[in-house]
């Protein structure tokens, strides 16, 4: 069922996206990022890459792949799950514009921005959260 509705998402956002190019994330933001830190709201903080899967005490997981990415909360089912709209250079990471619900499609679709901003390594970043402007 899990995969149905996956399925069912992706769907959905390749009709929705019909005319409009592919958007896809770069390949330097590919892989899991588990937080180190938060600062705000949660979701946003400090990040540092995986280098297989993130351990079981993070707070918040990016698992993040070409075509979208899915935020995983600690103790928390289900995950968010995000098709990206635009994707942007920013001075040293990437602003994403995506469409976010509930991997059970429990929510209903959302859109939310995303600063990825690389810190000082490759392997570190930080994540913060806004409201894109329509």
């Amino acid at each position: 069922m899990k995969y149905a509705t996956i399925l069912g998402f992706v769907i959905w956002a390749m009709a929705s996206t019909a005319n409009a190019a592919a958007v896809e994330l770069p390949a330097s933001l590919t892989g899991q990022w588990c937080q180190t830190t938060m600062t705000g709201d949660p979701g946003e903080g400090d990040y540092v890459k995986a280098k297989n899967y993130c351990r079981s005490d993070r707070p918040v997981v990016f698992h993040i792949h070409k075509q979208g990415f899915w935020v995983k909360l600690a103790d928390v089912r289900p995950m968010v799950m995000c098709v990206p709209r635009k994707v942007e250079p920013f001075a040293h990471g990437w602003l994403v514009v995506a469409d976010c619900s509930a991997d059970d499609l429990s929510t209903g679709v959302y859109r939310q921005g995303y600063t990825f901003e690389f810190e000082t390594r490759s392997d570190q970043m930080a994540i913060t959260r806004w409201a894109p402007k329509e």
